[in-house]
């Protein structure tokens, strides 16, 4: 063979060695990301842009999986190796939320919905219109102001939830709770940000009657990221001390993904969260008014000495966030 000869065959191999390299660049680059949105899902943060991070963090975790697929292609066999190991690692943090908890035996139903008013601008009518489609038993409802409250009332609210306890405000601040059963020791929390509302719930068939919470913790966006962490660090102080002999239900905008770990101290505090539970997945609630699907799931219901068998979320107009329903199977005894 001629150096000509050699010289064309390597000029051929060189760019397929350069396209190698690239492969395997963008491949650690991407293995970087999922590394990333791992160790987002187990840091304790509270800056707002790091919280953005956390936020994101499932979506980061795909990069593991898209640098496997790259190293696969490149051939780079002990780098695979590793990347895998980081891809098991990432699903590991979310296949919780894809496997279902086994039900009561003989539970009876109750429909539970929380929903985020924005600054009290969602249409009355798209609410009640999904109270009815749904069935629901307890409505949980943020961001309610006084004249949103008024207008939920004219629309039907009361008549279809004879029973209610509500703290209205200006703003994000008001929060209130809806219920076709009767109430018993109906009460709200001063030491929160935003209005705290409870009360038990006297569910025909149900020996203990539940607890019901409706909540709504600062968000952390723009510059509050102070006022959200002293929120949600203090619910898993107050929540277990309200009614802890009974089952409970608690709704609302807790502003935190199941990827912050502050959010899993307050499961830890004896609790489960709804969505989990159903093995719904990610159910998606913000943002809702945007020309492409929610991205982040922050409205969440937390069940204890209850199951969920159901969860999912309901567009409801002129509101930033889809609504959680959730169907939880409370133990008659």
């Amino acid at each position: 063979m001629d150096r000509g000869t050699i010289s064309r065959a390597y000029r051929r191999v060189l760019p397929r060695r350069d396209h190698h390299r690239k492969t395997v660049l963008l491949a650690v680059v991407l293995l970087i990301i999922g590394l990333i949105g791992f160790i987002a899902h187990f840091v304790t943060v509270t800056n707002v842009y790091l919280l953005g991070i956390v936020a994101v963090a499932p979506y980061l975790m795909v990069g593991a999986l898209l640098g496997a697929i790259l190293l696969l292609i490149a051939r780079r066999w002990l780098a695979l190796v590793l990347a895998v190991v980081l891809v098991a690692l990432c699903v590991s943090t979310q296949s919780r939320l894809y496997t279902s908890t086994d039900l009561p035996r003989d539970p009876v139903n109750v429909t539970v919905m929380t929903s985020n008013l924005l600054l009290g601008s969602a249409r009355p009518a798209s609410v009640i219109a999904a109270v009815r489609t749904h069935r629901v038993d307890l409505l949980m409802l943020e961001e309610l102001t006084s004249q949103e409250q008024a207008a939920l009332i004219k629309a039907g609210l009361n008549r279809l939830f004879p029973y209610h306890v509500s703290r209205p405000n200006v703003s994000a601040l008001g929060t209130g709770m809806w219920s076709r059963y009767p109430l018993r020791g109906a009460g709200h929390r001063p030491d929160f940000n935003y209005e705290f509302v409870y009360a038990r719930v006297l569910v025909p068939g149900v020996r203990v009657p539940p607890l019901a919470v409706a909540l709504h913790t600062n968000g952390p966006y723009p510059d509050k990221s102070a006022a959200w962490q002293k929120d949600i660090t203090h619910l898993p102080a107050v929540l277990p001390k309200l009614a802890p002999g009974a089952p409970a239900l608690v709704g609302g905008d807790f502003n935190a993904t199941p990827d912050s770990a502050q959010f899993r101290a307050v499961l830890h505090s004896g609790f489960q969260d709804a969505a989990d539970q159903a093995g719904a997945g990610t159910t998606r609630s913000y943002p809702s008014d945007r020309s492409f699907p929610p991205l982040i799931a922050i409205d969440h219901v937390l069940t204890r000495g209850a199951v969920a068998q159901a969860a999912s979320t309901v567009q409801i107009s002129g509101s930033d966030h889809r609504a959680l329903l959730t169907t939880v199977a409370v133990p008659r005894s």
